[in-house]
């Protein structure tokens, strides 16, 4: 009898956040009219239900939904349905969101580089560099010219190195491959 009210005071629990009954029956192996029985005599109050446009829109924005899952009460498997049912659609970063980003990513990156490693803190930095270039130059009102297809004449200084540097290293990087 004590494993049953463990059981019901589970229920009620899950039942107070939102979660779904048929979820709820799965987690403590209570059948589903059960918990909707002890909910009715007990007046259990349901939890929020999930607000399923801003669900959408965090999609929407490249959240996965497995970090949606873990952040909300909602199984990935019932994310998964409504995405199918709804065509929910990723807009992945794009563009100059999508430089900014990488950007911000390389220089967390290179601030969390061992000091040990010079050559992953160089590749990391030249990547870094040729990224601030050119979201620089696209800020600037420039074209999203690949630098290394920049003529080597119109390159500022910092261009001309870094595409420089960046070819160094990845010959490195091949070598050490083959090795």
């Amino acid at each position: 009898m004590e494993n049953l009210d463990t059981k019901l005071e589970t229920a009620s629990h899950l039942y107070a956040l939102g979660t779904t009954v048929r979820r709820i029956a799965t987690l403590t192996g209570l059948a589903p009219d059960m918990i909707k029985a002890q909910a009715a005599a007990e007046s259990w109050v349901a939890g929020p239900k999930p607000n399923w446009p801003a669900l959408r829109h965090r999609f929407a924005q490249g959240e996965t939904l497995a970090d949606i899952a873990k952040s909300t009460n909602i199984s990935i498997s019932t994310l998964q349905k409504r995405k199918r049912r709804e065509s929910w659609i990723a807009n992945p970063t794009q563009g100059l969101d999508a430089l900014r980003r990488s950007v911000a990513a390389l220089e967390t990156a290179l601030l969390a580089a061992p000091n040990d490693d010079p050559m992953l803190t160089t590749r990391i930095s030249t990547a870094l560099s040729m990224a601030a270039i050119r979201l620089s130059r696209i800020e600037q009102g420039g074209k999203n010219t690949p630098i290394a297809e920049i003529d080597p004449e119109q390159q500022t200084p910092e261009e001309h190195h870094a595409v420089t540097e960046l070819a160094r290293i990845m010959g490195d990087w091949r070598v050490d491959k083959a090795i």
